[in-house]
């Protein structure tokens, strides 16, 4: 990254404790170095109602109805719900609820080390790093729930909050971090020279990207983004090492090899539960760090239900309850991690100073697996209107009332002929639980439906470099291809495509609208059955096409409205991905001295995305974190159809280009022996833009309109005692850009011997 780039220029390393010629260890010579260090954050942007949930801003919103309607022309839930403010999810507002403005929101004491034992000769040796660290707030923070049930049954949400989940804490709040951990040693080679061998955890920087995380060369090593925001965090943090086999070797006077074997695989560390930066909690990436109480569930989409990680609530509402018992949420399975093996990869660099006075080229190839993960689903059991699991083993007829009802019936266990059959069932509704249904049945299994996180295997990345010194800067560019790289298809289409067996093939009328024919039918069932039945005017079971109309199972050839019941609905796409970028670094010494700096450095890149095989969004749509959060078909605002599932047609805007682009820019001055000699100052400003287009998936670089500025100073005291304050600011690229109210201020203090 550029800040090591930069960091170079204006730091020292402080003497680590040396011991040669240990006595327990003749001709071995130990370095030791360690970093005790205090840091504190603050939330300084206040919270946008925008990111929040519709129910969890207000709970009651929704509470009679989860605002759905069982009538085509009843639009007032659908008018409530649009009216109200907030957002169209629920999923990634926890950290903004937990967190007010002002807050401090991590209070760490941590100690680092490393140490190095090694022969006189540099031969071979061990190297261990590690850090503890404690942190008072995300240890102990309670997460706020505005809308949690707490009880089965069909009660609704309430306000309370939840200590955060023990793995959250091991992420956050207590822990010790074997980072590094590898022996080392040459090996003799061909024409007297010699294998640089690394077997164990260690840090592997490949590529030429200056900023960009995300779909670089610079891949073997995943991020975390927990150490990433951390106060007191060191750079080399912002990912964690990997056990691999590591080679290196010059084959010429100009050529050498690199190349790597990995012996573990680690995804990306996404901000955990609790933490400010977390933005995705049902969907985070530990499977044992996920869910409120003690199980976890993927909520019903567009914000409309209280949070239900249990599944302990029945029935969507009293009147869903007379067809089913599901709740309103899907169960979370286990990730589906890949394999340990089959990483790895090789690189060939060649230096000539024939060109430029120097510049080096590089070729790479790997094959690694996915460290984002891709949400995939277990297709739902289906409706026992459906031949699959109806008692007839035949479809349910559309027809209308009393038809529908009748071949509803029917279907669902319950044994009708004609109309004074069903008015005695009807009137038969009585005691705590009434069901239209028969025993068995279930008219709505929505909770029959499972979500996982999986990552892809055999991703292969081919890749060219070179860095070189032209016009008084340094340059760097690297170019990445990826074939068949997976990219998340837009989260909603996923999951409507897995919900497509609750529904039946065809619609049912299963009460009229009329007022002549509905009124007599009220006065017969309303003291009986003790529901409000006032809201059964009209109800029509609507097909599945019609309810959720999904895009995915025509574009995997498949006949849209029939995927099986419980089929796997894989939640991934692979196409071709392009990245490249170029940068340059500019050090401005004591001959030019710019704003009376000792020293100043600027860096920058330029940097771009393509994925040239995306289909137009009419076709399919891949996920974003700029989307809405509602799906891509016309929804109840734009067809004024009450019993769509879809809100409103989720915007053009918010989906993934083919082309994308934006750049990154730093400057960071050193003025040294100000105040007092051996004391450094160090200001620094980091500017990242993202000027168009928006980059597939959860981790993708570009998204357009977003900003992030970095404004910090550091103090430094002859490399051993170290103070630094970092304000982090988020703005831009609208709605979509989950982190604009998280700004917040980094304060940490270090001493380093």
């Amino acid at each position: 990254m550029a800040l090591a780039t930069a960091g170079v220029l204006a730091t020292h390393a402080a003497a680590a404790l040396t011991f040669d010629d240990l006595e327990w260890l003749p001709g071995m010579t130990l370095d030791w170095d360690s970093k005790l260090a205090l840091g504190a954050q603050v939330r300084v942007a206040p919270r946008n109602e925008n990111f929040i949930g519709k129910s969890n801003l207000d709970p009651a919103l929704c509470a009679p109805d989860a605002c759905l309607s069982l009538s085509r022309n009843n639009l007032e839930p659908h008018e409530r719900w649009m009216a109200a403010p907030g957002a169209a999810w629920q999923i990634g507002d926890e950290a903004n609820l937990t967190h007010d403005r002002g807050d401090i929101t991590s209070a760490v004491s941590r100690w680092r080390s490393h140490l190095n034992l090694q022969s006189r000769d540099g031969r071979w040796g061990v190297n261990l790093g590690w850090q503890v660290f404690y942190d008072r707030v995300l240890d102990r923070v309670d997460l706020a729930q505005p809308n949690l049930i707490v009880e089965e049954g069909p009660a609704p949400g309430v306000a309370t909050s939840l200590r955060v989940p023990r793995t959250a804490r091991d992420d956050n709040g207590t822990q010790f971090d074997l980072r590094v951990a590898h022996v080392y040693f040459r090996l003799p080679s061909f024409n007297d020279r010699e294998i640089d061998v690394r077997i164990g955890r260690q840090h592997l920087n490949w590529g030429e990207a200056l900023f960009a995380i995300s779909g670089t060369l610079n891949f073997v090593t995943p991020v975390n983004f927990n150490n990433f925001f951390r106060p007191t965090m060191d750079l080399d943090e912002a990912v964690d090492p990997v056990a691999m086999i590591n080679l290196q070797a010059p084959l010429t006077d100009g050529l050498s090899v690199e190349a790597f074997y990995q012996l573990e695989w680690r995804p990306y560390t996404l901000p955990s539960r609790g933490s400010l930066g977390s933005f995705i909690v049902d969907l985070g990436t530990d499977p044992e760090n996920r869910g409120a109480l003690t199980d976890d569930s993927f909520p019903l989409p567009f914000g409309k239900t209280p949070e239900d990680p249990q599944q302990l609530q029945r029935a969507l509402t009293p009147v869903v309850g007379l067809i089913s018992d599901s709740a309103a949420s899907i169960p979370r399975l286990d990730n589906a991690d890949p394999r340990s093996s089959g990483q790895y990869g090789v690189k060939f660099a060649y230096f000539t100073d024939n060109l430029l006075g120097g510049t080096e080229f590089s070729a790479f190839f790997a094959n690694y697996h996915a460290r984002l993960p891709a949400a995939s689903f277990y297709a739902a059991d289906a409706t026992c209107a459906a031949r699959e699991s109806s008692a007839t083993g035949q479809d349910a007829a559309a027809g209308p009332f009393p038809l529908g009802l009748i071949n509803f019936l029917n279907a669902c266990g319950r044994s009708v002929a004609n109309p004074a059959d069903v008015l005695a069932l009807l009137q038969s509704l009585a005691g705590d639980d009434p069901k239209l249904v028969g025993e068995g049945f279930d008219a709505l299994p929505l909770s029959s439906a499972r979500v996982f996180l999986e990552y892809p295997e055999d991703i292969k990345v081919f890749g060219v470099g070179f860095n070189t010194a032209a016009l008084g800067l340094s340059w760097t560019g690297e170019l990445a291809f990826r074939p068949d790289h997976p990219f998340q298809v837009d989260l909603e289409d996923v999951f409507f495509t897995a919900l497509q067996p609750i529904f039946p093939r065809n619609e049912l009328a299963l009460f009229p609208e009329e007022a002549a024919v509905l009124d007599p039918i009220l006065a017969l069932l309303g003291p009986i059955v003790g529901l409000p039945l006032d809201q059964i005017a009209g109800a029509t079971f609507t097909d599945r096409r019609n309810a959720l109309p999904d895009y995915l199972t025509a574009y995997r050839g498949g006949t849209p409205g029939e995927v099986a019941p419980g089929a796997y609905v894989r939640g991934y796409e692979r196409f071709d991905y392009w990245q490249g970028s170029v940068g340059g670094t500019f050090i401005f010494g004591t001959e030019r001295r710019y704003l009376g700096a000792d020293q100043m450095a600027v860096i920058f890149e330029l940097g771009a995305t393509y994925v040239p095989g995306l289909p137009s969004l009419d076709v399919l749509q891949l996920d974003s974190l700029a989307t809405t959060n509602t799906h891509f078909s016309p929804g109840i605002e734009e067809t004024r159809d009450a019993l769509k599932l879809n809100p409103f047609q989720n915007s053009r805007d918010g989906f993934p280009t083919r082309f994308a682009w934006g750049y990154k820019g730093a400057a960071i001055w050193s003025y040294d022996n100000i105040f007092m000699d051996g004391l450094r100052l160090r200001p620094q400003l980091i500017l990242f833009h993202d000027v168009s287009g928006i980059t597939p998936g959860l981790g993708g670089n570009y998204q357009r309109g977003r900003k992030i500025v970095l404004a910090g100073v550091n103090f430094n005291y002859r490399s051993t005692w170290n103070f630094a304050i970092d304000h982090f600011n988020f703005f831009g690229g609208g709605d979509g850009n989950r982190l604009s109210d998280r700004d917040f201020v980094n304060v940490a203090v270090s001493y380093q011997f």
